[in-house]
């Protein structure tokens, strides 16, 4: 016999997150500040293991960009695939190509056709 009364229609209680990421015009300034940020520390000559000040300032972001799309803050907002990391998620690296996507799309977006429209 199933479930009466009350109990027998169960609705969640909180809303699940859409499955399309959503890329805000904030994000991507985060984005962008990760990626310049990520060519800095190649050009300091710090290797991959030890504490670079560029570094800390990256996972600062990536706390960020992580909470606006809705990820934990612990979890990579993107993988670049040039990284070559063996533990990548296909979910890392399918953000990272969505945010590069948004990226081109808003410079081309910018343009203007005369430059008094500035």
């Amino acid at each position: 016999m199933g479930m009466r009364g009350r109990l027998s229609n169960v609705t969640a209680t909180r809303q699940l997150p859409p499955d399309e990421l959503v890329i805000t015009d904030e994000a991507l300034v985060i984005y962008a500040r990760m990626r310049e940020l990520e060519r800095e520390c190649g050009r300091c000559g710090c290797s991959g293991e030890e504490s670079c000040s560029h570094w800390e300032r990256w996972w600062a972001q990536n706390k960020r960009l992580a909470a606006m799309l809705g990820l934990f803050f612990w979890e990579f907002a993107y993988v670049d695939p040039r990284w070559e990391w063996p533990r990548t998620r296909p979910g890392e690296v399918e953000r990272f190509h969505a945010l590069e996507a948004a990226a081109a799309q808003a410079k081309r977006s910018k343009r203007f056709k005369y430059k008094w429209q500035k």
